[in-house]
């Protein structure tokens, strides 16, 4: 294996790598963003008494109080993963240029070691069809 090759694979784990973290964040993003949605569609009762009863109880006001909660601190998680997922995308940008050029040298080395092959081998045959007209002349 060419040091090239090396390089190509090496460069190929990184990117995989960096792949896998993006997917990773992008996943909890999308996680986070569910549950704010659920978060927001949990409301009060539908029964009109049922409102009313909470209201005077005071457990419509604790269940606002915990929803405005749950909601900020989903936030600040979100706000986190996006913040980490922008980093991710730029380290992700250079894992993957890094992977093509090194996927394009070693393609590059790999062309060239097939030229040279068939070179070789071009002059095997013409050093061949050389030895078989002199010793025909014979």
């Amino acid at each position: 294996m060419s040091d090239e090759d090396r390089l190509a694979r090496l460069t190929d784990v990184v990117f995989r790598a960096e792949l896998a973290k993006f997917e990773a964040l992008a996943l909890s993003e999308r996680k986070l963003n569910r549950y704010l949605a659920e978060l927001n569609d949990l409301g009060a009762p539908s029964d009109p008494g049922a409102a009313l009863h909470m209201g005077l109880s005071g457990l419509d006001r604790g269940w606002q109080r915990w929803k405005a909660m749950k909601r900020a601190e989903t936030n600040l998680r979100l706000a986190e993963v996006r913040a980490r997922k922008a980093q991710a995308a730029a380290f992700l940008h250079r894992a993957f240029a890094r992977n093509d050029v090194a996927q394009g040298l070693s393609d590059q080395a790999r062309a060239e070691r097939r030229r040279a092959a068939a070179l070789e081998q071009i002059e095997t045959l013409q050093d061949q069809a050389l030895l078989a007209a002199l010793s025909t002349r014979r």
